[in-house]
């Protein structure tokens, strides 16, 4: 199953005992949620490497390079980027308190062979990667490292969690007035959320801030329920390939409110694909923008069609459901994908 199914799964049936928190024996205490996330990334992530050491034995690698990324944690920071021999990485590892790969660490070893293989990041690079991790950011008179700020990042997402756990939870048990002040805090927090976003240079995460309730990873929305009798002409559904090559091609997906463009997982199939304005939709294109697409791509003006699906992105190494939209031309095929919404709560 894909990775929203999986945590909704768990989490279904983990609630169902009632179990809404996990709390550990140090007394440490993590949203149900937060918990099924991280130990099904964590999986994945160790199912990754041990495939990696594996393609690595069979070509005979005998070290290993450690990936590196903005927003470090300063126990990892002197340490991503490197190379080093096998048995030099197995005792740094060994003795670090967060093993790279383990505990939310988004970090993972490619297997080299030492000395020869050319590494990813230049000094300089790696440097300055280094650097915007460490450094210091404001709000609201507070100083702190763009790392500290990406853990106030994860905590704002939490807290618009637990405000809409509450508003699902009040209009669930008929209480309006407790529904209207939940919903009121969620939007206060998710306008709080914004701004330090754009104060601090963050990218916003907003799949993180959905509550669980949210639209079911699978199912039909029902803004494409529209059917070809009601004008929506569907489409059968197309696959972004994997690898190289045209047959393999991925498209830019801009997302409008935030201008952050993203791609499609590879092997994502767009599903309930449909033409809903132009040739054979329910109502024509503006002219205006007619003219635009022909100017800028060309085909026929009365080619053209809007059309919609769901589809999975690549939003920072997660893979969210999206409604897209795009427009397309047989004799120029698809262009200007963009979000049309987010498929979570």
């Amino acid at each position: 199953m894909d990775y929203h199914t999986a945590v909704r799964s768990t989490v279904k049936d983990m609630a169902k005992s009632g179990l809404r928190r996990v709390t550990f024996d140090s007394g440490y205490s993590r949203r149900l949620d937060s918990q099924a996330r991280m130990n099904i990334l964590e999986g994945v992530r160790r199912l990754n490497g041990e495939m990696m050491e594996e393609t690595g034995r069979r070509f005979g690698a005998d070290g290993v390079e450690i990936s590196a990324h903005a927003l470090c944690a300063p126990d990892h920071i002197d340490i991503q980027g490197r190379q080093y021999r096998k048995a030099e990485w197995d005792r740094i590892n060994s003795g670090l308190k967060r093993p790279i790969g383990t505990l939310n660490c988004h970090h993972y070893t490619t297997p080299i062979i030492y000395g020869v293989s050319r590494p990813v990041y230049s000094e300089k690079e790696l440097s300055e990667i280094n650097r915007r991790s460490s450094e210091t950011v404001e709000w609201k008179g507070r100083e702190m490292t763009r790392y500290e700020a990406s853990q106030k990042q994860r905590q704002l997402e939490t807290a618009i969690r637990y405000a809409k756990d509450e508003r699902n939870a009040m209009t669930a048990a008929g209480d309006k007035l407790g529904a209207a002040q939940a919903r009121k805090k969620s939007a206060a927090l998710g306008r709080e959320y914004k701004a330090f976003c754009e104060k601090t240079g963050l990218t916003p995460r907003y799949e993180r801030t959905r509550a669980m309730t949210g639209t079911i990873v699978g199912a039909s929305p029902k803004i494409l329920e529209k059917t070809a009798e009601s004008g929506t002409m569907e489409l059968p559904p197309f696959i972004v390939g994997k690898g190289l090559g045209a047959a393999a091609k991925n498209y830019s997906v801009i997302d409008k409110r935030t201008g952050l463009a993203y791609h499609f997982v590879e092997g994502t199939r767009i599903r309930n694909p449909k033409v809903f304005a132009g040739y054979n939709g329910v109502k024509p294109l503006n002219q205006e923008v007619v003219e635009g697409l022909v100017k800028e791509f060309g085909g026929s003006e009365s080619k053209w069609q809007h059309a919609k699906g769901i589809g999975i992105l690549d939003v920072g190494g997660e893979e969210i459901e999206a409604e897209v939209h795009w427009f397309q031309e047989p004799t120029v095929g698809k262009v200007k994908f963009k979000v049309k919404r987010w498929l979570y709560d």
